[in-house]
């Protein structure tokens, strides 16, 4: 059986010199508004990067009502 590696969605930060956690917050914040407008946890997704396929889980937590104004879709 082959297990499906995880698409890590959190702790951006951690991963990416120069971005802030502030910024990696929102974006994580905004892939959940996102992906769960368009899909259903968890999601199979295909990624190619310059040639190299793989495949990925995606794993979220729906956003919370508090930030429906991100799914706005005229701001």
């Amino acid at each position: 059986m082959t297990v499906i590696p995880k698409l890590p969605l959190a702790a951006m930060h951690t991963r990416h010199d120069g971005l802030t956690e502030a910024t990696a917050n929102y974006y994580f914040e905004a892939e959940r508004v996102c992906l769960d407008r368009h899909h259903e946890s968890p999601r199979e997704i295909d990624i190619d990067s310059n040639g190299t396929k793989s495949l990925v889980v995606a794993d979220w937590e729906p956003p919370d009502e508090g930030r429906v104004g991100e799914r706005d879709r005229c701001d």
